[in-house]
């Protein structure tokens, strides 16, 4: 899905300085293979085992024209993952890299996921400046490593992130 930003509030000092704020939000859903039961076939899989998938979030464009009004900060007011596939899943691992290789991969988040829940925060393992960098460079490839009583067909699940952006704005708000 592609990322939109809501304007939640842009509050200036004056015409040539101050600070203005903004939500950067995404929800993509991520789709991850099945686990084939074994050659026994008939019982179901009894042990955890992990199967992965990935989201591509594409912010830099508005980020890009958020900077050309001051330099930015980030706080990510939420970063869950939801769905009612959640339920067979018992833990969750993501790392974070650029689609284009600039900056590696990183962890993000590494949770246990609570029995049968539909939705979980994922607390971040990097600092929010870290994340706004990844998201400022270019695309950015979530990759999520879940772990669980994986059933042997396809589960999806939904990634929303909400970033609170902080704009130090400087020269004149007609650029925006």
């Amino acid at each position: 899905m592609k990322p939109y930003i809501a304007l939640c509030a842009i509050a200036l000092v004056a015409c040539a300085t101050g600070q203005g704020e903004v939500d950067v939000s995404t929800s993509n859903s991520a789709t991850f293979p099945g686990v084939p039961l074994s050659a026994g076939g008939a019982q179901l899989r009894a042990d955890p085992v992990t199967t992965e998938g990935s989201v591509t979030l594409d912010v830099q464009s508005d980020l890009a024209s958020l900077s050309n009004l001051g330099a930015l900060t980030a706080a990510i007011s939420k970063n869950s993952i939801s769905g009612p596939d959640l339920s067979v899943v018992q833990h969750i691992r993501a790392t974070v890299e650029t689609a284009d290789g600039k900056m590696p991969a990183q962890l993000a988040s590494d949770v246990d996921v609570p029995s049968s829940s539909s939705e979980v925060e994922l607390a971040l393992s990097m600092s929010d400046a870290q994340l706004l960098a990844y998201l400022q460079e270019g695309k950015v490839v979530v990759h999520f490593y879940v772990t669980g009583t994986i059933p042997d067909r396809p589960i999806t699940l939904t990634h929303t992130m909400v970033a609170h952006i902080g704009i130090a704005v400087k020269g004149s708000v007609l650029k925006f």
